[in-house]
């Protein structure tokens, strides 16, 4: 029975590292850019958490 959604859960993995290295980018660009003149100065910080329940994603 654990091998029935093997392949799924794989790609919940892969899909979740791409979400994670996403993440870790922003958060690269949000440092390098922050400040009050910054491209990202306007803008709220982004909350994973938050975005990854409103896409759905529980633990």
């Amino acid at each position: 029975m654990p091998a029935l959604f093997a392949k799924e859960q794989a790609d919940v993995d892969q899909l979740a590292a791409q979400l994670e290295a996403a993440s870790t980018q922003l958060t690269e660009l949000q440092e390098e850019h922050s400040g009050d003149d910054a491209v990202f100065a306007g803008f709220d910080k982004i909350n994973k958490a938050e975005h990854l329940m409103k896409m759905g994603f529980s633990w």
